[in-house]
């Protein structure tokens, strides 16, 4: 919201021990329609980190105007990050041929001290990337200065290379059929407005590709998922 985003129009992905305990109600509260919580949601971090691709980047400083960018301002910084890039995936034993590549250029208008970094491709021209970087000014501050003259500070070059974990298989290790409980009933209060009610006890096993309605506890084994009246839940291909 700082940037200017309207969370009305976005979704909230829930983690840690205690996020998916309150995802729903800041949710209402936000205006946002949906919210994701992701299988072991308490150790997102790690569960993340075997999911993760390799990534290797290189960035030069450039300082220049754009009076100055000619035809093609990031060409002359090229060829060096992508050597910079090559030698840093060979030293993780991986071949640059593999790798899913992005380039970005870190710019601000004169006189500005921070930076926005705008993902441009590798032979955008010069009108190109001023016009790209005012776009961005305009989504992120609510504004642009299309006459003032802009800055390329940075130029850098990410590649990734995939780490070939298979989520899917990984999931299903996580919650087998086997895993699924008896669905039980408690009582659950959900504040003042709505005050004490029966709510269905289950597991993440239990869930069903159509949306069912809460109030729902699913218990997890490092969180529990709270499904107030007034939301569905349900699981998607990636569980």
């Amino acid at each position: 919201t700082e940037r200017g985003r309207d969370p009305r129009v976005l979704e909230i992905v829930a983690f840690g021990g205690s996020g998916a305990l309150h995802a729903a109600e800041a949710a209402s509260q936000l205006g946002v329609q949906r919210v994701i919580i992701p299988p072991l949601p308490g150790m997102f971090s790690s569960f993340g980190l075997l999911l993760s691709d390799f990534s290797v980047d290189a960035q030069t400083s450039v300082m220049r105007r754009s009076s100055e960018f000619g035809p093609s301002p990031l060409e002359r910084e090229l060829p060096a990050l992508e050597q910079q890039v090559q030698a840093k995936l060979t030293g993780l034993g991986l071949s640059y041929d593999q790798a899913v590549t992005e380039w970005s250029a870190d710019m601000r208008y004169e006189g500005q001290s921070s930076d926005l970094a705008v993902v441009v491709p590798s032979g955008t021209s010069g009108e190109a990337l001023i016009e790209a970087f005012h776009r961005e000014h305009e989504q992120t501050y609510g504004h642009a200065a299309y006459g003032d003259s802009v800055v390329l500070v940075a130029v850098r070059l990410t590649a990734r290379v995939s780490a070939g974990t298979d989520y899917r298989q990984l999931v299903s290790n996580l919650y087998p059929e086997s895993s699924r409980t008896v669905v039980k009933a408690r009582r659950a209060y959900f504040g003042s407005s709505l005050g004490w009610l029966d709510t269905a006890v289950m597991s993440r096993a239990n869930l069903v590709d159509s949306p069912t309605r809460g109030p729902i506890l699913i218990a997890e084994y490092d969180t529990t998922i709270v499904v107030p009246p007034g939301f569905t839940v349900g699981i998607d291909e990636l569980k």
